[in-house]
């Protein structure tokens, strides 16, 4: 009896073993992730691919165009939706009336890529931190300016001006 339970318990482990052989057998063989017919493996994180050369190159001759007083030129930069926000004449005529200070340079603080349309900024002029964007459009990019510079012309340009001289943000 002992010979018997020593012989199954033998071939038992024979079994075992050979079901845990780590070789693969023609069945077992791994089949290729790529190749006709079958998914492309999907990566985990696809980085931004976008130019913020030539985005930046926008902001800097916006920049430049505000701190010589080039209102005109500075509001051509602009986005179409900011464009339709404040119009034209309203920020040439806030801006000439009460210009903030001139020659105060802009400093970039922060530039993020967030996708190939969009790139976020930070700046700083003077003591004041400003947010904006820089859009692709029409085969080029575009300044969004941040909320609190559009809602500045919400209710027209009198109001603006008066705003202004209050806070005594005027040259």
């Amino acid at each position: 009896m002992r010979w018997t339970a020593g012989a199954l318990t033998g071939a038992a482990v024979l079994v075992l073993a050979a079901g845990c052989d780590s070789t693969p057998g023609p069945s077992s063989a791994p089949s290729s992730p790529v190749g006709p017919g079958r998914p492309t493996a999907t990566p985990t994180h696809t980085p931004v691919n976008v130019n913020v050369g030539a985005a930046l190159e926008v902001s800097t001759k916006e920049f430049k165009l505000l701190t010589a007083g080039d209102w005109a030129g500075a509001w051509a930069l602009w986005t179409e939706s900011a464009r339709r926000q404040v119009p034209r004449d309203a920020f040439v005529a806030v801006n000439k009336a009460c210009p903030a200070t001139l020659r105060q340079v802009y400093k970039l603080q922060d530039v993020r890529p967030i996708n190939t349309e969009l790139v976020e900024l930070t700046y700083r002029r003077g003591e004041n931190v400003h947010h904006g964007s820089l859009q692709a459009a029409g085969g080029g990019w575009r300044f969004e300016p941040d909320a609190r510079t559009l809602v500045e012309y919400v209710n027209g340009t009198d109001d603006a001006i008066a705003k202004r001289k209050a806070a005594k943000q005027c040259t």
